[in-house]
């Protein structure tokens, strides 16, 4: 399966955006474009080619504060603390999926502009309880081009929420209760239960010369 992929940085200095296709497990980055930083350039450079994107199937992500892009391009609002619906931080996410990706050696990041891998020097690694990898990133060393790489790779995972796939992809994680036994429901049995006669020795022969009445 194809997936095709745009994502928007808008919560740093510089606003960028990138294309990505995401096909045979292997994610190939396009060349970021460089935006006007002002809202009126923004809403006629940026917003119809979201919206001409998500038309044509793309996953759209953008990463803003107010989400005021996302509600007039129908894009989906992410940001890196949000929580993936597994409820681990979309970064931690992201990067787990970037490390998998980096070791398979199935990310080509963009052929023009640097700055787009993810350097040791911006993340220091701790595990939780659980023994699940905790990031912790530098966020005052963090940059547009880094944003769009984590955007970019965690897009390759992300549903939107109340899609098909997104019911599917939670569904799944979610523990299948077994099926009750056929018969009656567990008062009626319990109510019957207390309602059974209580067996007696009335009647019952002990011996020749012993009868219980």
């Amino acid at each position: 399966m194809v997936q095709k992929i745009l994502v928007a940085s808008l919560s740093q200095s510089k606003p960028m955006l990138l294309e990505s296709v995401y096909t045979d497990g292997i994610l190939v980055m396009g060349d970021a474009i460089t935006l006007k930083p002002s809202r009126d350039s923004l809403i006629a450079e940026m917003i119809p080619r979201l919206i001409n994107r998500r038309a044509r199937g793309f996953k759209v992500l953008v990463d803003e504060v107010s989400g005021d892009f996302c509600r007039m391009s129908g894009a989906s609002k992410v940001r890196l603390n949000d929580q993936h619906f597994d409820d681990r931080p979309v970064l931690s996410v992201a990067l787990d999926r970037y490390q998998e990706l980096r070791r398979l050696k199935s990310i080509i990041t963009p052929q023009s502009g640097t700055g787009f891998d993810i350097p040791a020097s911006l993340i220091d690694t701790t595990s939780n309880a659980k023994g699940e990898t905790v990031y912790n990133i530098n966020w005052a060393e963090i940059t547009a081009s880094h944003v769009l790489t984590i955007l970019s790779v965690y897009a390759t995972l992300y549903n939107r929420p109340g899609s098909a796939d997104y019911i599917s992809q939670v569904t799944a994680t979610m523990a299948i209760p077994e099926p009750r036994k056929a018969g009656g429901d567990w008062l009626t049995e319990h109510q019957n239960g207390k309602e059974k006669p209580k067996p007696t020795l009335a009647g019952k022969t002990i011996d020749e010369d012993t009868i219980i009445l």
